[in-house]
C-alpha cells in the first residue's frame, strides 16, 4: 500500500486514508498543530476532535487514530481514546446515505 501523502490530501480535499495505510510525517505533525490532540505518546496519536460515537456505547468517542511502527505512521481508522482497534461508528452506520 503506498504512502498516504500531503499531495494526496490536497488533491482529495479531506482525509480520505485507507485502514492499514502508511501516513507521511507531515500530515501528522499537521494534524497535531491544528488542534490539541486528544492522546499523544507511546507512539499512539489521536487527532482532538472526536470523529463519531462508538455504535455499541454511544456515549464513548472514537478519534482519528495513528500509530508508530518502525516502517512509520499508520492509520489505524476510528478508534475509542487511547485504543488502536477501529471501532464502528453509531453516526456513520446509522445515517449513511
Amino acid at each position: 500500500m503506498t504512502t498516504y501523502t500531503m499531495k494526496d490530501w490536497q488533491r482529495d480535499g479531506s482525509l480520505n486514508i485507507a485502514l492499514g495505510q502508511p501516513v507521511a510525517d507531515d500530515i501528522v505533525f499537521q494534524l497535531i498543530n491544528c488542534v490539541p490532540p486528544a492522546h499523544l505518546g507511546g507512539g499512539l496519536f489521536q487527532v482532538g476532535e472526536a470523529k463519531d460515537n462508538d455504535l455499541e456505547h454511544p456515549s464513548r468517542y472514537l478519534y482519528d487514530t495513528f500509530k508508530m511502527t518502525p516502517d512509520g505512521w499508520v492509520y489505524c481508522g476510528a478508534c475509542l481514546l487511547g485504543k488502536t482497534e477501529p471501532r464502528k461508528g453509531y453516526i456513520k452506520t446509522l445515517y449513511a446515505l
